[in-house]
């Protein structure tokens, strides 16, 4: 048996990745065997989330750290010389199956092509200034939307408006709380001031899944148009509806899209909210489907977990050692019309870069302040300091609760207790609107599925513990009061990943059914035999979670290491809450996940922040 049988037997491949394998075989049967296991491989790391496989980390080492009998992949040259004779590597401009470059990076061809046509298209969106026209106007415009505070600090979100009104590329990150919705609406509101009066924008939200699109839509509508008389939003048809990616593409049989390059959008602005679990290739169809001057504005967290399929996109677009770098026509432009100096780059930092002057990072939080449990825990697990982390659980204050922090496994009572106390409320409700709303307010989040403490086993103790209180009748699958989480897009039904409904008796029909809320806040019923794939939804896993707020949630880490455990992992978990969090996590396992951190092989990041020769402030 050769070693693609014996690493698929023993799991290191998934079928997915053996036929990749048998494929680049069978085309090249006599030539070297390595060129096939490393395509496996090349398979195997898309399916983890990496979008090419990085053959200098991996040169030397085994194949599959899990399975003993895995044998070890050559030395880099070595590796790098026999897959370069193979006649189904190329560089970049080939059209191969398989893609090396930078001589380390070996890609399947579809992520090569999203990676390098997105980064020529994003760099094209940031090189573009765009005319300011009467720059009195729009300082005026800026002052009234942003009043000057008298501390002389920086008002990020102004920094992020003027960015926006000055490139067609804006890109905002910010932790929840920090005002990316407020700081999104006032620069719809400025840009429309900019507009002729008969010409308004056109501006199309959209958000990754229907839950995020949804929690959007809520948000614009209760924010509203902001800013004085002045600033000149009276004439602006404000956006109150969001759609998913997908829908506002044109998704279509066959994976294909009504927009693209060739028919773009009607739309002269673009919002995408939540973009941290955008991937690498949906970003691409997106930016490529903009319509000609069409600006983009990103708004999403940096820090939190990446999109499930491959790619960082959000990560990369906001690198860390890049922030503040902007370039000195930016920082003068600053200190011009918001009266406020940006710090210059430190010494012995490279100038800015084409990508610098369209990204914000908001550092101000409305929601947890500087004393708030929860911002300083968060804080601190960003910054990977776990002692720190610990003492701020240790002091025991009820916004933050750490269960016990001794190790010992949460007794089987106490986690139905929590979903019991948590869960009542929404179970008592007069109709399906008030039971969906009053679900809304606590979670239970998971780190993993299966296990003691996984998705599928605090759902089943859940559901026992609601039926020993007589709440539910849980003998029948469709029974009442049984939250689902919808997990596959349904067009015909107007259903999206991540939509939460909750089964419910419709008036005069005995055939149970599922209310969700629709973008209008209205019931929308359907029958529970026409449903796509759903989940019941007491626990969910914190990926599943993104996109959401609840006011109190309990979060639960498994009591042994895996490999999904990161700091991104508890960050994005941990600030779902808005008021209190019940965390249970052994010491050990706090210490190691936040000292982990969620790592995606991309040449993206390198693309979009390449330093430029001297002498030069842009690519």
């Amino acid at each position: 048996m050769d070693h693609l049988q014996i690493l698929h037997r023993g799991g290191a491949l998934t079928d997915l990745d053996l036929c990749l394998g048998w494929f680049v075989r069978r085309q090249q049967p006599a030539g070297d065997p390595l060129v096939a296991l490393t395509a496996a491989f090349a398979s195997r790391a898309a399916g983890e989330g990496n979008v090419c496989l990085d053959l200098a980390r991996s040169a030397g080492q085994p194949m599959s750290a899990d399975f003993p009998d895995s044998p070890c992949w050559p030395e880099l040259a070595v590796w790098e010389q026999s897959l370069r004779r193979s006649p189904l590597v190329g560089g970049p401009g080939d059209w191969r199956p398989l893609v090396l470059d930078a001589g380390h990076r070996l890609y399947l061809q579809r992520f090569h092509h999203h990676e390098t046509t997105l980064a020529r298209r994003l760099l094209g969106l940031a090189r573009e200034e765009v005319p300011i026209g009467d720059e009195a106007r729009l300082g005026r415009s800026l002052a009234g939307l942003f009043p000057p505070g008298g501390d002389g600090a920086p008002d990020w979100q102004a920094v992020a408006a003027l960015s926006a009104v000055t490139k067609r590329l804006c890109i905002i990150s910010g932790a929840p709380g920090t005002g990316k919705t407020t700081t999104m609406a006032k620069i719809l509101v400025l840009l429309q001031a900019l507009q002729p009066e008969d010409h308004p924008l056109r501006i199309r939200l959209c958000a990754p899944t229907g839950k995020a699109a949804a929690r959007m839509a809520e948000s614009m509508q209760a924010v509203g148009p902001l800013g004085p008389a002045d600033v000149g939003h009276g004439a602006m048809a404000w956006p109150r509806e969001a759609s998913t990616i997908h829908r506002l593409l044109g998704w279509q049989p066959g994976g294909r899209f009504r927009h693209d390059r060739n028919h773009p959008l009607g739309a002269d602005v673009v919002v995408l909210d939540e973009a941290s679990m955008v991937d690498l290739a949906l970003m691409n169809r997106l930016v490529a489907a903009l319509a000609p001057q069409a600006r983009l504005i990103v708004l999403g967290d940096k820090d939190q977990l990446a999109s499930v399929d491959a790619g960082a996109v959000m990560g990369d677009l906001c690198d860390r050692r890049q922030e503040g770098l902007y370039s000195e026509t930016f920082r003068r432009r600053c200190a011009r019309l918001l009266h406020r100096k940006l710090d210059a780059p430190a010494a012995g930092c490279h100038s800015a870069t084409t990508l610098a002057d369209t990204v914000t990072v908001l550092q101000k939080n409305y929601r947890f302040g500087a004393a708030s449990p929860i911002g300083r825990f968060s804080r601190a697990v960003n910054h990977g300091d776990a002692g720190t982390a610990r003492q701020i659980l240790a002091e025991g204050r009820d916004e933050l609760v750490w269960l016990t922090p001794d190790g010992a496994a949460p007794s089987r009572d106490m986690l139905r207790d929590l979903a019991r106390r948590g869960y009542e409320g929404y179970l008592r409700s007069p109709g399906p609107l008030e039971a969906l709303e009053r679900f809304s307010r606590f979670r239970i989040l998971c780190a993993v599925k299966a296990g003691p403490l996984g998705v599928e086993e605090i759902n089943r103790l859940a559901e026992e513990a609601l039926a020993a209180a007589g709440l539910i009748d849980a003998g029948d699958t469709w029974y009442a009061g049984r939250p689902v989480l919808v997990t596959r897009n349904d067009y015909r039904l107007g259903l999206f990943n991540g939509d939460t409904g909750v089964v419910w008796p419709r008036p005069g029909i005995a055939a149970p059914a599922v209310c969700f809320r629709d973008a209008r806040g209205n019931a929308h019923w359907v029958d529970c035999r026409r449903l796509p794939a759903v989940v019941t939804a007491y626990a969910l896993t914190v990926h599943r979670s993104q996109g959401s707020e609840v006011a109190e949630l309990v979060l639960l880490l498994p009591d042994r290491d895996s490999p999904v455990l990161t700091r991104e992992l508890l960050y994005t978990g941990v600030t779902r809450a808005r008021e209190r969090v019940h965390l249970w996590a052994p010491a050990a396992i706090l210490e190691r996940t936040i000292r982990a951190r969620l790592e995606r092989r991309s040449g993206l990041r390198e693309s979009l922040w390449r330093v430029p020769e001297a002498g030069g402030e842009g690519l």
